[in-house]
């Protein structure tokens, strides 16, 4: 793909907060999109954070600089955590899949992820910046593998973008599943961390099968 996800106004308005910010260390998270990945047929991968990895990513206050280094860093294999984990189940490659994360920064040190009150500071221009994200990339499924700390704008967020609640049973433990008119799907679910394959593995499949579904007539 062309271009970079965020736009440069959003972009700036996120250096402007991290540069700002108190207990963020200085570096913006960049969109990873991997070699392979197309719009309409693959899958963006959305987590809380960088976390306790945010400074062995490499992010930085250039856009297409912080977007190389989350790329590299994806597509190198650098961690199999249980978020990992979770996706290369799904494209053990990774080439197929973008990724990103709602909070932009990431805290002084990077030992633990920004609290529900760090992130309140900051949300409005990380979850434009995501909208926008997932606008560009297009994704045929958007999964959102985070906590409940950020589920009420990760919904609002969804509504914004055309996306309803679907039905998927009772199957899927901690789970929502949308749709948008376009055809294109989100999954809401927990993070991985302390998740048992049993109740993780028919997220996956549950994936897996949206991402082979027919677009809408």
């Amino acid at each position: 793909m062309t271009g970079l996800p965020i736009k440069a106004a959003t972009w700036k308005s996120l250096v402007d907060a991290n540069k700002a910010s108190s207990w963020a260390g200085c570096g913006v998270f960049g969109t990873g999109i991997g070699r392979g990945y197309q719009s309409s047929r693959h899958l963006l991968y959305v987590g809380k954070s960088a976390g306790p990895l945010g400074s062995q990513v490499g992010s930085g206050l250039d856009q297409a600089e912080s977007s190389k280094a989350s790329t590299d860093w994806m597509e190198g294999r650098k961690n199999l955590s249980a978020f990992w984990q979770f996706v290369d189940k799904i494209d053990p490659t990774r080439h197929r899949l973008a990724w990103t994360n709602i909070c932009k920064f990431d805290c002084h040190g990077g030992k633990k992820p920004p609290s529900a009150k760090q992130f309140a500071e900051i949300a409005e221009v990380c979850m434009a910046a995501l909208g926008e994200e997932i606008r560009f990339l297009s994704p045929k499924i958007t999964v959102i593998a985070a906590s409940d700390a950020y589920a009420q704008a990760v919904t609002d967020l969804l509504e914004e973008l055309n996306f309803k609640p679907i039905d998927h049973g009772d199957t899927l433990d901690l789970t929502t599943c949308y749709e948008a008119p376009d055809g294109a799907y989100a999954i809401r679910t927990r993070h991985p961390q302390g998740w048992p394959n049993s109740k993780r593995d028919p997220v996956i499949k549950f994936t897996k099968y949206l991402l082979t579904a027919p677009p809408p007539p």
